[in-house]
């Protein structure tokens, strides 16, 4: 996914910004992004485990790769 190409992307070097406007569902006390092109099946509406982004993981990527400075900006409605 474009996600992991943009963290692999994280060195030392980098300031790194991720921005994500759109939908966003909370199950089980984790937050997850929900792409455009999710398909409709389960929670909502929504299968969790094939349609959706863990926040957790993005961050957890980007982190890894120890930038400078680390910027996320999650603009986000629920359904």
């Amino acid at each position: 996914p474009i996600v992991d190409k943009f963290a692999q992307k994280s060195n030392p070097n980098s300031l790194m910004l991720f921005y994500f406007s759109g939908l966003a569902i909370e199950l089980t006390g984790q937050a997850y992004l929900v792409p455009i092109e999710a398909r409709r099946s389960t929670v909502n509406g929504i299968d969790s485990e094939h349609d959706t982004i863990s926040v957790m993981s993005i961050t957890d990527s980007i982190i890894k790769g120890k930038p400078y400075a680390a910027i996320f900006i999650f603009d986000c409605g629920s359904f």
